[in-house]
């Protein structure tokens, strides 16, 4: 390709085979293709002015002057397709102290439009041309923009927004996802939504005025920090933004053990700003519909605004889901156990034995990925010839933290500030009081690389916790002493007690009201089970994980909470980016392909038709109500 410093894979193999380069970025687009080159091509550094200082697939990570005084020898190939745009003018205003040379990745067809992309543009444009109103009034429908070709999310939100924006003669505008800035707006993916019929990419820079008054709040609210209790307290317009706030920072910055470090002001800063240009605007603007990415995180800023005003707001991203304050996914999960208990004695017989059959082929290690989501399934790993935990007669815990990529708020409230950080201190502290125990931490099979660094930080401050390799086999751990584990509501929750190991939560979890693991109510009794642990142990109900799996996994109907529209019946098309990962696939043009040759007039008219329908069903969803699957035909 190599087209005006655009370059793909066999560009980088070609002008690379012999030199070392510097990729920046520390992203999932900076990790896939790492991945890919493997020890083809060699990689100096990563560039990332947010975590320099740390590492990155063994490499370090510089900021631009470590750049510009050591590595300035090796061209700059910018891996990220979010900021791309933003990190290339950087790079040409500073040409002096960083040279003329360097590149833009683009392997996906972002910034070099391929002969597909012009095909679906095309497409769009006549299938949506009678939904654009004649005569737009002054209010509008808010959509996601994402740097990306993710078919499905765009045309969810374009079903949605086309439908109404016709209805109400709305205009369709969208912001940009994560807060990246009108300036990184590509224009070939510009052109898909405007061949969808968004009219306007909101720009979010603050003026001057809004500038000084984010400035103003953000040294008020600095000062009231001295905890991470104190984050998930922040309010701003009268609206409790703490746990927004603190999920965003957990899923998008490598965040440091110090609540009060001084970057964390940074961010700070850049989340009320966030806050203010959002409420500023919904004040001066007719917003009839609010579609959002995945209403989490980032999101969350915008979400609880509009859900303040009363504006109707939505997931589209994957599927259809209506929006709360404070939302989080695990919203039915208090109500399990009463839903299992109104199921007739054959169902539940059914239940239990479908659940032991699935459940068994887990943990004997049968299955290489955990059939009812898109992780590695731990109990497939090979257990080590040698010895993993220290050969004592102390009483040994197993910590397994959570994923920091994934939004970290999913079954609700959690004992310690709604936040994975909060807790993981806890547990280093009371790791330094309890010198009759051997601490461990095994490390998630699906963390990134910013889960490393954070997870590294850790165990440099709290040494008695020794950090484990991913492909510990929980079996040679329970054979090696492993007592009991902590998470805050993971799927350990339910898998180690079928190894017959104890488990304490640390929040609301999925499986809570079936009794199978520990979940302590306060902190004080949190702290207090872990410092009894030997005297805590508990019976496992393993009959109880058969009931929960059951519920979880075969009779509770996802679908009447996160709604699929059925644009496409293709199974690839529908894949969400992790589950293709799986498949060894990634988002791309590809997909666009899919739909032109399924779309069918008749199909499409169908959707339009449903849409109704769908925000019915989404916006009258009830946790209370057992929405159930029919599944007494299962084998």
């Amino acid at each position: 390709m190599e087209d005006k410093g655009y370059v793909d894979l066999k560009d980088l193999m070609r002008m690379f085979h012999r030199n070392s380069f510097v990729i920046w970025g520390t992203g999932i687009d900076a990790d896939i293709l790492a991945e890919v080159i493997g020890n083809k091509l060699e990689i100096k550094a990563y560039i990332d002015k947010r975590r320099y200082g740390n590492e990155f697939r063994q490499k370090k990570i510089i900021g631009l002057n470590e750049y510009a005084k050591e590595y300035k020898d090796n061209k700059i190939v910018i891996v990220t397709y979010r900021y791309a745009l933003e990190i290339k003018s950087e790079l040409e205003e500073k040409k002096y102290v960083f040279g003329e040379d360097f590149y833009i990745y683009d392997n996906e067809a972002y910034f070099c439009q391929d002969k597909i992309t012009e095909k679906f543009i095309e497409c769009n444009k006549r299938i949506w041309k009678e939904f654009k109103p004649s005569k737009e009034d002054d209010s509008e429908i808010i959509i996601p923009f994402d740097n990306k070709h993710d078919a499905s999310a765009l045309l969810n939100a374009a079903y949605i927004s086309n439908y109404y924006a016709k209805k109400w003669n709305c205009k369709i505008k969208a912001y940009m996802r994560f807060g990246a800035g009108i300036k990184n707006v590509i224009p070939n993916i510009r052109r898909i939504y405007e061949s969808l019929n968004m009219s306007e990419i909101i720009d979010s820079q603050l003026n001057n005025q809004l500038k000084e008054k984010a400035k103003k709040i953000t040294d008020k609210e600095w000062v009231k920090i001295n905890t991470w209790g104190d984050w998930n307290q922040i309010k701003l317009f009268d609206i409790e933004f703490g746990t927004t706030i603190v999920r965003h920072m957990l899923r998008h910055i490598v965040v440091p053990l110090n609540p009060k470090e001084e970057v964390l002001k940074t961010f700070l800063y850049d989340a009320v700003s966030t806050v203010l240009f959002w409420h500023d605007y919904f004040d001066k603007h007719r917003i009839k519909m609010v579609l959002l990415g995945d209403g989490v995180a980032w999101d969350g800023y915008i979400r609880e605004i509009a859900l303040d005003k009363g504006i109707p707001t939505y997931i589209t991203s994957e599927k259809i889901i209506k929006m709360r304050k404070n939302f989080h996914m695990g919203l039915a999960y208090p109500n399990f156990k009463n839903f299992w208990e109104s199921l007739s004695y054959k169902e539940k017989q059914l239940g239990i034995q479908w659940a032991q059959r699935e459940l068994d082929a887990r943990i004997s290690g049968k299955t290489e990925t955990i059939s009812t989501g898109t992780d590695k399934n731990v109990f497939s790993y090979i257990s080590n010839s040698e010895k993993i935990l220290n050969q004592n007669d102390k009483y040994k815990i197993l910590i397994c933290p959570h994923i920091f990529e994934e939004d970290s708020y999913q079954c609700g409230e959690q004992l310690f500030d709604n936040n994975y950080i909060s807790w993981l201190i806890q547990l280093g502290e009371i790791s330094e009081l309890t010198p009759e125990y051997d601490w461990y931490m095994k490390i998630h099979p699906s963390a990134s690389k910013r889960d490393l660094m954070i997870y590294d930080e850790f165990v440099r401050r709290y040494p008695r916790i020794k950090k484990l390799e991913k492909n510990a086999s929980p079996h040679q751990l329970k054979s090696e002493g492993i007592k009991s584990v902590l998470t805050v509501y993971g799927t350990v929750a339910y898998e180690y007690p079928l190894i017959g190991i104890n488990v304490v939560n640390a929040g609301c979890n999925p499986g809570e009201k079936f009794g199978f693991a520990i979940t302590p109510k306060t902190k004080g009794e949190y702290i207090n089970v872990i410092l009894n642990l030997k005297d805590e142990s508990q019976e496992i109900n393993i009959k109880a994980v058969y009931e929960f799996y059951a519920m979880q996994n075969l009779f509770y109907d996802w679908d009447r909470f996160r709604i699929p529209l059925k644009i496409c019946d293709n199974e690839m098309f529908n894949m969400t980016r992790s589950q293709l990962l799986l498949e060894g696939k990634n988002l791309g043009t590809w997909k666009y392909q899919v739909y032109m040759n399924n779309f069918d007039k008749k199909k499409h008219e169908q959707v339009i038709d449903s849409i109704e329908g769908v925000i019915k069903e989404a916006d009258t969803w009830r946790n209370d109500v057992f929405y159930k699957r029919s599944c007494l035909d299962v084998k």
